[in-house]
């Protein structure tokens, strides 16, 4: 019997496909955190890419330390209707112009 899909998937891919914008949490290799907020977009596979100069500082850490954290969520949703949001982690790297 195949296992069910998780019951939030759906609900996140919609927070995901509604949005532009997230936070992105990174670090220095001595661990000291930043976030920032950062325009992204994603593929059919729901592999995000974000848009950011090189020199930032969350750019910067990347290259140090490639584990980052995420989160997205709707900043005008009503108070008291929360509808959601992600929160992930993972690694990223930077991606060539032409490789997008």
């Amino acid at each position: 019997m195949m296992a069910d899909h998780n019951p939030y998937d759906k609900k996140a891919r919609a927070v995901i496909e509604k949005s532009n914008y997230m936070v992105i949490g990174t670090s220095t290799k001595s661990g000291k955190p930043w976030t920032a907020p950062v325009l992204f977009v994603h593929d059919a596979s729901f592999n995000i890419y974000f848009l950011s100069a090189v020199d930032a500082l969350h750019s910067e850490n990347i290259l140090e330390n490639a584990n980052v954290s995420i989160s997205i969520f709707d900043s005008h949703q009503k108070i008291g209707s929360y509808e959601g949001g992600v929160q992930a982690e993972g690694k990223a790297k930077p991606v060539e112009k032409n490789d997008i």
